[in-house]
């Protein structure tokens, strides 16, 4: 029994990553860095389709399946709006950080959102952010010492 919830467990985990499949290849699994994102709106189904360029050796019309964003099982994804093709990019690990546009069309770039690098500090027990600590070397006063 313990067996089998552990495997599930890790099942889970695996399933509950962040992960971004473009042609049925996981984009996350690779160390890219940077991609452009862009929009094809179907009009026959009314839904927008996530097409990202990651540097892969594709064919370079826009519309090919090889930027596609698709579901695990290789269907397209389909998003309601360019907005909740971002908020999908930004909760698997991408943070826009320039807009381009070529004529009529306009493209994101994404960057990869940096996980936080965690630190122990053997002396006082606690975890802290590298981030959080840079600039605090100091010791912050304490003023209800000085209104005695």
């Amino acid at each position: 029994m313990k067996n089998t919830l552990i495997a599930v467990l890790i099942l889970v985990a695996n399933y509950c990553t962040a992960q971004i499949y473009v042609n049925q290849i996981d984009v996350n699994k690779f160390d890219y860095q940077y991609l452009e994102l862009w929009e094809h709106f179907n009009k026959q189904s009314g839904k927008f389709y996530a097409m990202v360029d990651y540097g892969q050796d594709a064919p370079k019309s826009s519309h090919s399946e090889s930027y596609k964003v698709d579901e695990r099982n290789g269907e397209p994804k389909k998003f309601n709006s360019t907005i909740a093709m971002l908020n999908f990019m930004y909760k698997n690990g991408w943070e826009l950080v320039g807009i381009k546009t070529t004529g009529d069309i306009s493209s994101y770039i994404l960057k990869r959102i940096p996980k936080m690098k965690k630190t122990d500090t053997k002396d006082s027990g606690t975890t802290e952010n590298k981030e959080s600590t840079k600039n605090n070397d100091k010791p912050e006063e304490n003023n209800n010492d000085k209104n005695e």
